[in-house]
């Protein structure tokens, strides 16, 4: 009897440090969850442009919702990166969205010269470091294009819905023939085995309007993300991504759309 009721008093102890353990556990993760907690947005334009580009006004798509832009404002106040000294930009209202307005004298593309990586093998000497070569125009001693790349960061903002950021959150705008489609690449499904990411296709409108030589050809590249991140024994987090594209060739092309995809609710969920 004696050796039963030990047992039993044994095993209510394990219980009650088990629950200890446990509950403790959940406590330190969920502090580790809301101290390292963080949500960002980031905006990336990508512009090459074969040859020179004189008296340029572009109108390119901006995140924006219910006709406010974050990221716009935070371009006006100067906090992107790699806006030239000499753009002037804007945002104007497009169909009840916000648009970034680019104007510039002139956008003169830069080529590099091709460098071809040297291997090494141990106990060699490494080579001396290539000499950049730059060039205004094309040639075969500066056939790589350099393209201009800018954008705005957004850090410590409120949590991001990265499950329907379509209108709930700012998104590349104005947009139309918003389409649900089937996602072209394989994706991991994340832990658990269920998906919630959606896959859309979509088109937004681009305006351009500069002088040129009429073969020359630009190409204009944009990306968007929204996303959440944490750190619990690990990095995680959630994220939604979009992307838009144009090419244009010739001096003034006038509003034309370019073809984009957005990928809603990638990564974790608790």
């Amino acid at each position: 009897m004696n050796t039963k009721k030990t047992a039993i008093t044994i095993l209510a102890i394990l219980v009650i440090i088990l629950g200890l353990f446990f509950t403790g556990l959940y406590i330190q993760t969920e502090k580790m969850f809301r101290e390292s907690y963080s949500s960002e947005y980031s905006y990336q334009v990508t512009i090459s442009a074969e040859r020179s580009l004189d008296n340029v006004t572009l109108i390119l798509p901006l995140p924006s919702w219910n006709g406010n832009s974050p990221i716009g404002e935070a371009i006006l106040q100067e906090e992107g990166y790699g806006f030239p000294d000499d753009w002037k930009c804007s945002l104007v209202e497009i169909d009840g969205a916000v648009m970034l307005q680019i104007s510039a004298d002139r956008i003169v593309p830069t080529y590099r010269n091709l460098i071809t990586p040297t291997p090494i093998r141990p106990g060699e000497t490494p080579p001396p470091t290539p000499e950049i070569i730059t060039s205004t125009e094309y040639s075969e001693a500066t056939p790589v294009l350099i393209p201009i790349e800018f954008g705005v960061s957004l850090r410590d903002v409120e949590e991001i819905n990265t499950r329907d950021p379509l209108g709930n959150e700012p998104v590349l705008s104005p947009k139309r023939n918003l389409t649900l489609a089937e996602e072209p690449y394989d994706t991991p499904t994340p832990p658990g085995g269920v998906s919630v990411s959606s896959y859309y296709t979509f088109e937004s409108p681009f305006s351009a309007a500069y002088a040129c030589d009429p073969e020359t050809l630009v190409t204009i590249d944009i990306s968007h993300q929204g996303g959440n991140s944490w750190w619990v024994l690990g990095w995680s987090g959630n994220s939604f991504r979009e992307s838009v594209s144009i090419t244009l060739i010739g001096p003034d092309p006038g509003w034309q759309y370019g073809t984009g995809s957005l990928r809603t609710g990638e990564g974790r969920y608790r």
